[in-house]
C-alpha cells in the first residue's frame, strides 16, 4: 500500500494495538495512550486519503514466535506506528554567517530541545541528518546578537563527482518520489500523490526493462544499454519526449485519483490519451530524416572520397555505398573509431561487444569488406575465427625452433612449421578481461612460460584484479599474487583465517562426462556432491562448480545435473522442502559465475 492514513473510526483499534505491544516498545506505546495523543487527527485519521488500502500498522494480536528478520520488520513498523502519535520534535537552529574575502558563507547547526517523536527512536542528536552540522547552541552569555571572529580560513580545491548509478533500491525510491525529478512546480505538486507505477508493480517494471535489454545489471548498479540510448535519442528527434518523462505517467495517475473523487471525467481523460497517442504515432510514421538531423564529418569515405555524413543511426557515404552503424553487436561505436575504420579499413580489436544469445562480452575487429550480394561496401565483425596461418606476418622468430609469433585480427598466434606447412601451436587474445595484452607479454609467455604481473584486469562482475598469465601447452592459465595477510580487522578484532578447501578424492569419484559450460571441465559424482574439475596451475586440480546431491531434502537426479551443465537449466524439480517444512517446486539454474546452482521459481 502507498497510503499513509487510517480510517477515521480506527482510533479504538489503534489504542488496543498500542496496548498490546510488549518488550521495549511497551512503555513508549503506553505513554502515547496516557498522554492522550491518540485522538482525532486529520494527519493520521483521514478517509479522504484512503485508497484501496490504508496504512500498514500492527494488528491487535500479540506477536509471537518471530524469527530474526520478521522481528526486525515488525519493530520497524510498530515503532513508526507509535511515533506518528508523538508530538513534533523541537530543534534549536544556530545560524553562522561569515564573510571571508568578500564572500558570504552560511552554516547552520541543530540542537534538539524537546525530542518529541525522536524519543521513539532514542535519537538525541541530529548528527545523522544529511543537512545537520555541529554548531553549539547560542546562550545569553554570547550577547545579542552574538558575534564570532574568524581566526583562520583555508581554501581547498575539490572536484564534484557525477551522481552514482541507480541500484534497484534507489530506483524504486526514485519511482515512488518521481515528482522530485520535475522542475515544473504544478507537475511536481501533482506527482506528490502518485509516483511511477504502484508499490506492487514497480519491481516488475524494472525486471521488464532488464528482460527487454533496456537496462543491464553491473553488480548492484543498473545501467542503460545502447538499445535504450538509441530509442531515447530517436524519441527526442520525433518530438515524443513525453514518453520518456515521469511527468506523463505521474499526470495520468493523478487524474485517475481525481476521477476517484469525481473531480475529472473518464471521457475527458480518455480523449486526452487518444489525442496524445494519435499525435505520437503520426509523428513517428511520417518522420523523415531531413538535413536538420544530418551533419558532415571531417573524414572521407573510401567509396567516393567525399566527407561521411552522420545520421541518427550511423555514418554513411554520400554515394550510399557504405553505412557504418552507431551500434554494432550491442556496442556503441565512437566517432573516433569510425574515423579509423574508414581511414585504415579496420579498427580494433575493440572490447565490449555483447553476444545476443549468452549476453557475454567479447572482443572483435571491425572491417570494411565487399558485400558480394549488393556489390557495395559493408562493415562486419571479425572475431578472428577465420585465420589463414600461412598469410600472417611474424614479428618474432624463435632462433632455436624457428617458430614464429604473429598478430592476427583478435589473437596473437604462435605458428610452427610441420610436414604439411604452418600450424598453430598456441594463441592468446589481444584483449583479455578488458585489458590489452602487449607483444612483450606474449614474448614472456612463449620464452619464459609466464608473464610479469599484469595489473587492472576487469572481472565479469566489474572488479579490477591483478594476475600473471601462464602458458600450459596450448592453454592459458591464471596465477594470482598472494593476498596480504591481515592480522586484525578494521575494528581491531582478530581477522578470521580462511581454511584451505580440501579437494575431493577424484580417484574414488564417478566420472560423468565433460561440462559444456566449463571449457575443459570434467563432471564427477562424489559421495555428497556433483563437481566440475579443471586443471589448475602447476598441474594441480581445482573445482570450478559444485552442487550438493541433496538440496532441501530432495535428491538431485544425475540426469538433471547433466542437463544443467549443458543448457544452464534443469527441468522443473518437485519435492523440495523449505526450512519451515513447506514443499515447493523449482528449477535449478546456473549462477552467473557458473560456480553453483541457484533456484528459479515457476510463476504463480
Amino acid at each position: 500500500t502507498d497510503s499513509r492514513a487510517l480510517p477515521e473510526d480506527y482510533i479504538p483499534t489503534c489504542k488496543q494495538a498500542l496496548a498490546n505491544l510488549n518488550g521495549g516498545l511497551a512503555p513508549l506505546a503506553r505513554k502515547a495512550i496516557d498522554q492522550g495523543w491518540v485522538h482525532p487527527n486529520k494527519r493520521i485519521f483521514n478517509n479522504a486519503q484512503i485508497s484501496d488500502h490504508f496504512a500498514i500498522i500492527p494488528t491487535i494480536t500479540e506477536p509471537r514466535d518471530l524469527d530474526e528478520m520478521e522481528a526486525k520488520i515488525f519493530d520497524m513498523i510498530a515503532r513508526r506506528f507509535i511515533a506518528v502519535f508523538y508530538p513534533a520534535a523541537e530543534i534549536d537552529v544556530t545560524t553562522r554567517l561569515s564573510t571571508i574575502a568578500g564572500h558570504a558563507f552560511k552554516t547552520e547547526g541543530k540542537v534538539i530541545i524537546a525530542p518529541g517523536w525522536y524519543e521513539v527512536y532514542n535519537k538525541t542528536t541530529t548528527n545523522g541528518d544529511a543537512d545537520a552540522t555541529t554548531l553549539p547552541p547560542i546562550t545569553a552569555a554570547d550577547g545579542q546578537p552574538p558575534k564570532a571572529k574568524t581566526i583562520k580560513a583555508e581554501s581547498r580545491a575539490e572536484t564534484t563527482k557525477p551522481p552514482p548509478r541507480y541500484t534497484e533500491a534507489t530506483l524504486l525510491s526514485a519511482m515512488e518520489g518521481a515528482g522530485k525529478l520535475i522542475t515544473d512546480e504544478d507537475f511536481a505538486e501533482a506527482m506528490k500523490e502518485r509516483g511511477l507505477g504502484t508499490p506492487a508493480t514497480r519491481a516488475d517494471i524494472i525486471d521488464g526493462l532488464i528482460n527487454q535489454k533496456y537496462v543491464e545489471r553491473l553488480q548492484r548498479d543498473l545501467a542503460p544499454t545502447t538499445k535504450a540510448e538509441q530509442i531515447l535519442q530517436f524519441l527526442a528527434e520525433v518530438k515524443a519526449e513525453q514518453l520518456t518523462s515521469p511527468a506523463m505517467t505521474g499526470g495520468w495517475e493523478y487524474k485517475l485519483r481525481q476521477m476517484e473523487h469525481g473531480r475529472h471525467t473518464r471521457a475527458a481523460f480518455m480523449q486526452e490519451i487518444i489525442d496524445q497517442t494519435v499525435g505520437i504515432v503520426d509523428r513517428i510514421r511520417n518522420f523523415n530524416e531531413d538535413a536538420s538531423f544530418i551533419k558532415q564529418c571531417d573524414f572521407v569515405s573510401p567509396t567516393d572520397n567525399k566527407p561521411m555524413m552522420e545520421t541518427l543511426r550511423g555514418y554513411k557515404s554520400q554515394d550510399g555505398d557504405l553505412m557504418a552503424y552507431k551500434i554494432i553487436g550491442g556496442r556503441r561505436i565512437d566517432e573516433s573509431e569510425v574515423r579509423e575504420l574508414v581511414t585504415k579499413g579496420e579498427v580494433g580489436p575493440l572490447d565490449g561487444f555483447v553476444s545476443v544469445k549468452t549476453g557475454n562480452r567479447f572482443s572483435a575487429k571491425l572491417r570494411i569488406v565487399l558485400n558480394e550480394k549488393t556489390g557495395k561496401k559493408k562493415v562486419e565483425l571479425d572475431l578472428g575465427n577465420k585465420v589463414d596461418v600461412n598469410e600472417l606476418t611474424p614479428f618474432w622468430t624463435d632462433p632455436k625452433s624457428g617458430a614464429e609469433l604473429c598478430e592476427a585480427a583478435t589473437n596473437y598466434v604462435l605458428r610452427e612449421r610441420g610436414p604439411e606447412g604452418w600450424k598453430i601451436a598456441f594463441q592468446i587474445g589481444r584483449h583479455m578481461c578488458q585489458k590489452p595484452i602487449t607483444r612483450e607479454h606474449v614474448l614472456q609467455l612463449v620464452t619464459a612460460g609466464k608473464t610479469e604481473l599484469i595489473k587492472a584486469f576487469i572481472s565479469k562482475r566489474g572488479r579490477p584484479f591483478d594476475a600473471f598469465l601462464l602458458r600450459q601447452g596450448a592453454r592459458i592459465a591464471w596465477e594470482f599474487p598472494p593476498r596480504e595477510k591481515k592480522e586484525k580487522n578494521a575494528d581491531g578484532s582478530p581477522a578470521k583465517t580462511r581454511k584451505p578447501k580440501t579437494l575431493p578424492d577424484f580417484s574414488k569419484a564417478l566420472k560423468l562426462g565433460e561440462s559444456r559450460v566449463h571449457s575443459g571441465g570434467e563432471i564427477f559424482q562424489t559421495d555428497d556432491a556433483f563437481v566440475v574439475r579443471k586443471p589448475g596451475t602447476e598441474g594441480s586440480d581445482r573445482v570450478v562448480f559444485e552442487v550438493k546431491r541433496q538440496i532441501c531434502q530432495k535428491d538431485i537426479p544425475q540426469e538433471e545435473v547433466l542437463r544443467l551443465l549443458e543448457t544452464g537449466r534443469t527441468e522443473l524439480i518437485e519435492g523440495f522442502v523449505s526450512k519451515r517444512g513447506s514443499k515447493f517446486s523449482a528449477y535449478l539454474v546456473l549462477s552467473k559465475t557458473k560456480t553453483k546452482a541457484d533456484f528459479e521459481f515457476p510463476p504463480r
